[in-house]
């Protein structure tokens, strides 16, 4: 039967309930009906076509291609298209397609990008090489679009690209009407040719990433408007410490509430004391945290305080962290985050599927850690709080080996520091602006500028000189590959008004209009002389003092406005996030793309 196939591929791959809903982007309980036999989805429907795909994918990124085919088919590995239909039959077997499966949440076929572009390069039959070379990509990224593992960059030329030579091979082999009739469309939806672009264009990159792109904007938006006058509500440290906690001497807690009551004691411990390190990382559920308001009030209160006390906070995350709940966190977080004292990592190793681990340490202070059956903590979890020397010891060697395994989830510079913040990329470059880079002004009006709000020589060089280096970037960027600029474009009266800022690190000042036609102007000549330069103007964005740097494996978020900074994501859940977000966004724009660079 179905649940016992299921369970077999999933056996044989080594792939968890957990790793499979984060694969298909759906609930963990859709999953756990379909293995223990409570529901079988439809054949042909939208979770089957979910469901083989992230087998596929899975088997794929573990290296379990030959096997899973040897598995289902007895054969080594044959093309994708072909095995992903031999799954699809495998898991079938005996099963009689109809309509009485039981479908839940079914609805129009093929939502994500990947399930549509695979489903409209075997209409046409294209193969990821054929498509590669039509579009200069390497066929691994198509074979990755396919498999739901990226998504297109937040860059309107891959993504015309390939709409484009979609549509050629549909006009070619007279597919219009089949594709229309299988993505539920009109038959004359693909017949008229001022409409076929914009119908194939909005149908493709139209994925089921609304959930990902509020909480993208949501962040977007508090980077943004954030201000060290903001009120936050919090209780005075000082409530929290008692001579009780100070001097326990307890050694073993158990369940959640008593890892509530050892995590107080270990920050307590770090606000009344000397340490200037504190190390967490933690891969159970995230429960014992946010399930308890009055908990989670104190929990904030006492991370405010060590950071005021200029505590160095290391956080590691663990890989299959909910992007969500990743999302929620570094929002709730944001003002801590700007004080540069929180640094926030996540663990390249997929955690075990059996046990969580939770290690928090306060260096040569204390140490709580715990190691459980997932899903036992709540009730029968047990957590141990050391003070001995030797212990301390041992247990920051095992936080330093986790750390070295580790990569920064995100990094936050203030603007006026020397440490490295611009990008250098060998793929695609998307800007969102609130307004015009400071790589692309004029060397004249920037020094200009810098005369007319009069700041001393040594200022003036240090801007100068970063405006060198992002100058120099920038071409650089242009001989390895395309870079696509999107800018607010502001009314006559909102320069006037002093209301568009400069991209100038370290100061917050306005363009005057001859220095904001000076800039355009130049930006003009820059879209002449190279060709991988492009630039657009957007009508409407949701931030006002940003500007937003993305590549596939990292973005920059730099805020213009005080205070200053830079955060540097560098998480492949979120780097991909901010693409489809980006793409999303810059869908207001025409079809197709047209420069509107007139002055």
């Amino acid at each position: 039967m179905f649940s016992e196939k299921l369970n077999e591929i999933l056996i044989l791959l080594d792939v968890s309930t957990k790793d499979l809903s984060l694969s298909m982007n759906c609930a963990r309980s859709n999953i756990s009906r379909m293995r223990n036999g409570k529901r079988l989805p439809n054949k042909f429907g939208t979770t089957a076509s979910k469901l083989i795909n992230a087998i596929y994918a899975l088997a794929q990124e573990k290296g379990k291609l030959e096997e899973l085919s040897a598995l289902i088919a007895g054969t080594n590995p044959h093309s994708e298209t072909d095995l992903k239909k031999d799954i699809r039959e495998w898991l079938y077997t005996g099963i009689e397609s109809d309509d009485k499966a039981e479908i839940v949440n079914e609805k129009v076929p093929y939502r994500s990008f990947g399930e549509k572009l695979d489903m409209v390069m075997n209409l046409v039959n294209l193969s990821n090489i054929q498509l590669g070379k039509l579009i200069s990509l390497d066929p691994s990224y198509i074979s990755r679009f396919r498999n739901g593992i990226r998504s297109p960059k937040a860059n309107p030329k891959t993504m015309n690209e390939i709409c484009l030579v979609l549509l050629k091979k549909i006009n070619e082999q007279n597919k219009g009407k089949e594709l229309a009739t299988l993505i539920d469309l009109d038959q004359d939806a693909f017949s008229k040719e001022e409409t076929m672009f914009p119908t194939l264009y909005r149908w493709l990159y139209d994925s089921d990433d609304a959930d990902n792109n509020l909480m993208i904007e949501k962040l977007i938006k508090n980077m943004d408007s954030f201000s060290y006058d903001s009120k936050v509500s919090l209780l005075s440290p000082d409530q929290l410490v008692n001579e009780q906690i100070l001097s326990s001497s307890q050694n073993l807690y158990f369940g959640n509430t008593g890892l509530r009551a050892a995590a107080l004691r270990a920050l307590v411990t770090a606000y009344k004391g000397s340490s200037k390190d504190v190390y967490l990382y933690s891969d159970q559920n995230i429960d014992w945290l946010i399930k308890d308001p009055i908990f989670l009030l104190k929990w904030k209160t006492l991370m405010s305080a060590c950071v005021k006390r200029g505590i160095h906070i290391r956080i590691i995350h663990h890989l299959d962290r909910d992007l969500e709940e990743m999302l929620n966190a570094i929002i709730n977080w944001v003002p801590l985050y700007m004080s540069g004292m929180i640094e926030p990592y996540y663990a390249k190793k997929n955690k075990n599927s059996l046990f969580s681990h939770t290690l928090f340490i306060v260096k040569q202070s204390c140490c709580l850690e715990g190691s459980n059956v997932i899903g036992n903590e709540g009730k029968n979890g047990i957590f141990r709080y050391h003070t001995d020397e030797k212990m301390l010891t041992m247990y920051q060697q095992s936080f330093d080996a986790l750390l070295s395994k580790s990569k920064h989830l995100m990094r936050v510079y203030n603007n006026s520091s020397n440490e490295k913040t611009a990008i250098k990329s060998t793929s695609e470059i998307t800007l969102l602006g609130s307004t015009l880079s400071l790589a692309t002004m004029p060397e004249s009006t920037l020094k200009s500028i810098l005369k007319r709000i009069n700041l001393n020589a040594k200022k003036q060089k240090a801007i100068i000189d970063e405006w060198m280096n992002q100058s120099q970037l920038l071409k650089e960027n242009l001989k390895v590959g395309p870079v696509y600029e999107y800018i607010l474009a502001p009314g006559s009266e909102n320069i006037k008004n002093g209301q568009v800022l400069i991209d100038i690190p370290s100061v917050t000042v306005s363009y005057q209009m001859k220095e904001y036609a000076a800039h355009r102007q130049n930006i003009k000549k820059l879209t002449e002389r190279y060709a991988n330069y492009h630039f657009y103007e957007h009508p409407d964005f949701p931030f006002n003092t940003l500007q937003i740097l993305i590549t596939e494996d990292l973005v920059a978020v730099k805020r213009l406005k005080l205070p200053q900074m830079t955060f540097l994501i560098s998480h492949p859940l979120m780097c991909n996030a901010f693409c489809a977000y980006s793409s999303n966004l810059l869908k207001q724009c025409q079809y197709p793309l047209t420069k509107t660079i007139a002055l």
